[in-house]
């Protein structure tokens, strides 16, 4: 019998850690650098590669949670502060000609808090000046004094050889502000930040989601407040596809002979489902998560704010190898991949304790050959 593991080659790399907690070896070494985050990567390095000389504008850097923005950035942290990494080889055809940092130049990462309560004017402050302050108790200042403090911590970062400052966490604290007025007023903290830091020659990266920006005419301002930005600030953008391309050419990549076998998997699948409406190309592409699965990792993040989509997909595709070519890794795996962490959110505390009850009570009154179907219905 055909397995899983027969339809791809897999490539065993280092696992993606949790960025809150790894070194930069590790973020280093379970980058995966594909076309994509490739030129992302050499748009921000050509922008860096003019410092001391000052920044024109901020980059408003966007994506759906967990599509790799963070790792990116950290990446970039790593190579940034050691110009002779030999992993500066791979962005080479990223720098269209554009000269690499000869010296290192150092990054700063702010996450900005979820919490609308928190003054960000202060906050920010507490951040850049890396005081110790909590940030419930950084007091909000007036807008000159915050524009003359945010100088006087580019000052600092010039003798610190501060190149970049990345302002993450941006549409977390959006998603739970219903003051349109502060929110505002909080765009406006950020397009100073950016210029101040910027005319001392520092890149300020402001990460979001693309859900805050204008799509279709006629979108309400509510919906899309970071529009504002939109002349004061270049665009970047990453999507789902880093991570579908990860799953392809990383982890299972796959030659024309095994699309070929994937393919033979899809239309036997489709003789038992009919009305699966996934199309042959990104079934093929996906394999061997089901892309039902694919649309539900970025989903997790607003819940479990560490969870990996990489992660997870090395962990599962290295455990589902050995299975027959047929069960693919599915919304099951996932259930049970995140579980553990589920069970310690407060909020789904109910809903996993009725799911730990409906198993005990009920899985085990159905006959032997249906409960496996039941309990993953279940999950």
């Amino acid at each position: 019998m055909m397995q899983i593991g027969d339809c791809f080659t897999y490539h065993r790399r280092s696992r993606f850690p949790d960025l809150a907690e790894a070194s930069s070896e590790a973020v280093r070494d379970s980058f995966v650098l594909i076309p994509e985050n490739g030129e992302i990567c050499g748009s921000i390095i050509r922008r860096i590669a003019s410092y001391p000389h000052p920044q024109s504008n901020a980059l408003l850097f966007m994506g759906n949670k967990g599509a790799g923005k963070s790792h990116l950035l950290r990446y970039l942290e790593c190579l940034l502060a050691r110009p002779e990494d030999p992993a500066w080889s791979g962005l080479e055809p990223y720098l269209r000609g554009a000269a690499r940092p000869t010296t290192a130049l150092r990054c700063r990462f702010i996450h900005v808090p979820a919490d609308p309560g928190v003054e960000l004017g202060g906050f920010l402050i507490s951040q850049l000046q890396e005081q110790n302050t909590a940030a419930a108790d950084a007091a909000e200042p007036e807008p000159d004094a915050f524009a003359a403090r945010v100088g006087q911590a580019a000052a600092t970062y010039g003798r610190k050889r501060v190149g970049l400052v990345a302002v993450e966490d941006i549409s977390y604290r959006i998603d739970r502000s219903a003051d349109m007025e502060r929110i505002r007023h909080e765009i406006q903290l950020y397009k100073v930040l950016s210029e101040v830091l910027g005319t001392a020659g520092i890149l300020v990266i402001l990460v979001a989601e693309d859900k805050h920006l204008r799509k279709e005419r006629g979108a309400s301002a509510v919906d899309t407040p970071l529009e504002a930005l939109s002349k004061s600030a270049e665009f970047i953008w990453i999507t789902r596809n880093n991570v579908a391309e990860i799953i392809n050419n990383a982890i299972a990549h796959k030659e024309d002979v095994h699309k070929r076998q994937v393919r033979g998997i899809v239309d036997s699948v489709r003789r038992k489902l009919p009305l699966l409406g996934t199309k042959a190309e990104v079934f093929t592409y996906l394999y061997p998560i089901h892309p039902m699965v694919f649309e539900a990792l970025f989903q997790l993040r607003p819940v479990l704010p560490r969870f990996s989509p990489v992660g997870f997909l090395q962990a599962a595709i290295d455990a589902a190898r050995s299975r027959p070519a047929e069960k693919l890794v599915t919304i099951a795996d996932l259930f049970d991949y995140i579980l553990p962490d589920l069970s310690k959110h407060e909020k789904l505390q109910t809903l996993v304790a009725a799911f730990d009850e409906f198993r005990r009570q009920i899985i085990p009154l159905l006959k032997p050959a249906m409960r496996p179907k039941a309990e993953s219905l279940l999950k």
